[in-house]
């Protein structure tokens, strides 16, 4: 399997494992061939059926539930894919690989506590894994855990100090916990190291307003739009900062604008400044670009 992978010969690998089957039905090493062409090819629910043939013959067979593990993950079975990494950590040497795999099941069924118990389990065989610390920190922040986050967020980045996904989730951690000096410093260093990053513009821009920085939001507003550009977000964030320093009649031009690009972005304003959909002039604005309910 490995090197039908190698030379992308999978279908001719199907089709020579099918003729072996034919002739020798319980060769557990031709299903997990088999299976490993089928996934080759995206087939994930045929490679799934071959993986268990490999194993209901040879239930030892540790790498197939791996593999099976895998396409579960591809075709989002979460369950069937978390039981197979478990019996291939029972038959096998706990890896690292796998409790992060694990870890990442719970992730994506939204059991963060779970996720956790089984990225740390990762860490303790690979202390020096920057993207599992950086996971882990993913399950703190979205339970609202920021001090939690934060410090794994860092020690993410300690471990690779270039990675501008890390330092912008240590930023949006200082944002949260009111931070602003911090905040705002670790948004310049992202910034620094991907000038380009689009993200990081926009959640810059979104600290700015909250930490009460209208003018500097303006200012950083044209800089960052000049660098990369921000699309209909650039008008919602000026929009909120003309209204900020009292230029209501500029900062109704530019929410039209906004509006006319794209209505959905009107979110920013509700996120930020929700008393203004408050405003006669503003629902009634809203109101011209709202597309009727069907």
């Amino acid at each position: 399997c490995y090197w039908a992978d190698f030379a992308d010969k999978q279908e001719e690998s199907v089709e020579l494992h099918q003729k072996i089957i034919n002739q020798y039905p319980y060769s557990s090493l031709a299903w997990f061939n088999l299976g490993s062409a089928f996934q080759g090819l995206k087939l994930f629910e045929k490679a799934i059926d071959a993986y268990e043939f490999c194993v209901a013959i040879d239930e030892k067979f540790e790498i197939a539930y791996r593999n099976m593990a895998e396409a579960y993950i591809r075709l989002k079975w979460y369950d069937h894919a978390i039981d197979a990494l478990e019996r291939n950590l029972e038959l096998g040497k706990p890896e690292d690989i796998i409790y992060e795999a694990i870890g990442y099941c719970y992730e994506r069924k939204k059991q963060y506590s779970r996720a956790r118990t089984y990225y740390l389990e990762s860490l303790k065989l690979n202390p020096l894994d920057d993207s599992v610390y950086f996971k882990t920190g993913n399950t703190y922040a979205k339970d609202r855990d920021w001090d939690n986050a934060l410090t794994c967020y860092l020690k993410a980045l300690e471990l690779e100090t270039e990675n501008p996904q890390y330092g912008l989730a240590v930023a949006e951690c200082f944002v949260n916990l009111e931070q602003e000096e911090k905040a705002l410093g670790f948004y310049l260093h992202t910034l620094n190291l991907k000038p380009n990053y689009k993200k990081a513009w926009l959640s810059f821009l979104k600290a700015l307003y909250i930490f009460g920085f209208p003018e500097e939001l303006l200012a950083q507003l044209k800089q960052g739009n000049a660098i990369t550009d921000l699309g209909a977000d650039y008008y919602y964030f000026e929009a909120l900062g003309l209204f900020a320093i009292g230029k209501t009649k500029e900062a109704m031009i530019k929410l039209e604008d906004g509006l006319q690009e794209n209505t959905r972005k009107i979110k920013i304003i509700e996120e930020l400044q929700p008393d203004l959909l408050q405003r006669k002039s503003v629902v009634d604005l809203i109101t011209k670009y709202k597309k009727p309910s069907k």
